[in-house]
């Protein structure tokens, strides 16, 4: 129900002198198994290994009285698992309305960057221009931190038919650490909301 990531410009800085533009494509899907104990009393525990697709453009530009450049890259196969840890409720019958709240773990996986950095500079008054190949599956952004932790809440009803519920949800995660290396222009949305619809057996 909402953005992956949240987007901007990141304005030029005396230590960081390229402006960069971040956005995202929209991917709005979610899949992955889910696991419950529950006692007699409604109460009980559910985890969930839950992957997504994640992306992004990163593009810079710097220019100087000497220097011009130009970097570009996209990331564009990224992986990311969500480990929701919740303690889950369930009212009385005839309708089992649920309620569940805990912690998550977010990983992000291996993101591979494909792009170029073009080089313009002037020597003797003449122009020279290199351009070198990106290629890699550690953008600048994430080097070094790919684990967010989050508190999540969510409610729901649960339809069941013999041994098989039908369980759709609506979920809401606040991040409790964030994306800083690459300042307020690229991180985490804060304040995710999801719909969820899972299949209890």
């Amino acid at each position: 129900m909402t953005e992956y990531y949240e987007t901007g410009f990141l304005a030029p800085t005396p230590s960081a002198p390229g402006g960069v533009q971040y956005s995202a494509a929209t991917r709005r899907w979610t899949a992955g198994p889910t696991f419950e104990w529950r006692n007699r009393d409604g109460l009980g525990v559910e985890v969930d290994v839950l992957y997504k697709r994640t992306g992004y453009v990163h593009d810079e530009h710097f220019s100087s009285p000497t220097e011009i450049r130009t970097v570009e890259y996209d990331v564009k196969t990224g992986s990311s698992w969500d480990f929701p840890m919740m303690l889950k409720y369930r009212f009385a019958r005839p309708r089992r309305f649920f309620l569940t709240g805990g912690y998550l773990l977010r990983h992000i996986g291996p993101l591979r960057a494909h792009g170029s950095m073009i080089d313009t500079v002037v020597v003797d008054g003449q122009r020279i221009t290199t351009t070198t190949a990106i290629d890699t599956t550690d953008p600048s952004e994430l080097q070094g931190h790919r684990n967010f932790s989050g508190l999540t809440v969510g409610g729901g009803i649960e339809f069941r038919r013999g041994r098989v519920g039908l369980l759709p949800e609506l979920r809401y995660t606040g991040w409790l650490s964030n994306i800083t290396t690459a300042g307020n222009a690229l991180r985490l949305n804060p304040n995710q909301a999801e719909f969820l619809l899972g299949f209890l057996f």
